[in-house]
């Protein structure tokens, strides 16, 4: 596997949302997607071909170095953060210097597995009072980590669907004739209709499945010696 190079300036992130990766090659090959657009079974009806597994592969390694955690050479540079994000709260102004530098390792305890960018990020949302949060107030490591967890939250989605696309399984394909597979479909089988027409929904839709003995018995009852005088086609 290659070597996973953290993406630490925001504006070198991936988008969000890629389309051929994202929405076109699952619809194409996901036997089920629920209604949230999610799978939620994940089998794919075919194996991926090597252009959309290259695809597939490519957003996943650019969602890895998005979500990488922060290089510990970069350590200096989010303290400094932290402390300008501190900084700007009266409270924080009359701690010395040796509690401030504990607070601050409190503050990057938490995320120290979270992507740089996402950090500098919501420090510097709570600078511009953009974090949601009382700015009045400063927040604390619950509240800090949650526009952190809010940040990254997107691409952890996408790369976790990414990943299990790579390795959903193959649905394994129908046995039998497609006779056999009609007579077995659940709205054939004896006492469906009766179900449907139980349900108060049924009541508003046009067609009510039938089961194949109900169409059979209904054939047999159209068909009979033709009346007398009656021309035969």
């Amino acid at each position: 596997m290659a070597e996973i190079v953290p993406i630490t300036r925001i504006e070198n992130l991936p988008e969000v949302f890629d389309l051929e990766a994202d929405r076109t090659i699952p619809d194409r090959v996901l036997a089920w997607v629920g209604s949230d657009g999610i799978a939620e079974l994940w089998e794919v009806r075919r194996p991926l071909t090597a252009a959309e597994r290259q695809i597939v592969e490519g957003r996943v390694r650019l969602l890895r170095s998005a979500l990488a955690p922060s290089p510990k050479a970069e350590r200096n540079r989010l303290e400094g953060e932290v402390s300008l994000m501190l900084g700007g709260f009266t409270v924080m102004q009359k701690i010395d210097e040796v509690a401030a530098r504990g607070i601050i390792a409190q503050y990057l305890q938490l995320p120290r597995d979270r992507p740089f960018w996402a950090i500098v990020e919501a420090c510097r949302m709570v600078r511009n009072g953009k974090a949601g949060l009382p700015i009045q107030y400063c927040p604390n490591e619950s509240e800090f980590n949650t526009i952190i967890r809010r940040l990254v939250s997107d691409y952890e989605r996408r790369l976790n669907a990414a990943e299990r696309l790579l390795v959903a399984r193959v649905r394994p394909p129908p046995q039998g004739s497609k006779v056999e597979l009609f007579a077995t479909h659940p709205y054939l089988q004896p006492g469906a209709r009766e179900a449907r027409l139980r349900n108060p929904l049924s009541k508003r839709l046009p067609w009510v499945p039938r089961s194949l003995g109900e169409l059979a018995a209904e054939a047999a009852k159209s068909t009979g010696p033709p009346e007398p005088g009656a021309e035969c086609a």
